[in-house]
């Protein structure tokens, strides 16, 4: 009987965090207009979010901003601007990889907007980086008092049983 305590309380001590899997973005565009930076792009079947990070002509963070992504998988942000040059990067909001594009607007009405996609090359000014972004882990403090508990309770256990046996070792 005690052994198979001690076996459920190992086998219920026992845990796993979860990885979260985070979704690729397929692709991203984006324009300037009237002091007005464009967003818009696909991402993977399954990411509800995206997080979009602008940077200006001086590698500055301007934004970093996360929007929903609609039952198409597109998704869409506005940001004012006073500058022509800015790279923006999106990722999933739960992490992976980003992908960044650069977009400068030219003073007159023509806007240079060009679509960036990870499966295709770009012969222009845009640029497909990817990176690892670290996964996020949800509820993590729960993980560790479970962790804590458990253990608490097999070293509880393995000391009652030894003077539990040693009790009846001398009888």
């Amino acid at each position: 009987m005690k052994k198979l305590v001690l076996i459920i309380t190992i086998i219920l001590s026992i845990f796993t965090i979860g990885k979260v899997n985070a979704k690729e973005i397929l692709s991203i565009d984006g324009s300037i207009e009237n002091n007005k930076l464009n967003v818009s792009g696909k991402a993977e079947e399954g990411t509800l979010a995206v997080e979009i990070m602008v940077y200006d002509a001086s590698n500055n963070l301007v934004y970093m901003e996360s929007t929903s992504v609609d039952s198409d998988n597109n998704f869409a942000k506005t940001f004012n601007v006073d500058g022509n040059e800015y790279t923006i990067k999106v990722a999933d909001y739960d992490g992976g990889n980003y992908i960044e594009k650069k977009i400068t607007s030219n003073n007159d009405t023509s806007n240079v907007s060009n679509s960036i996609t990870n499966k295709e090359d770009s012969n222009s000014n845009a640029k497909n980086t990817k990176t690892n972004n670290p996964n996020t882990h949800d509820n993590i403090i729960k993980y560790v008092i479970i962790s804590l508990f458990s253990t608490f309770s097999i070293l509880s256990l393995i000391i009652f049983i030894k003077k539990h046996r040693n009790i009846k070792n001398n009888i």
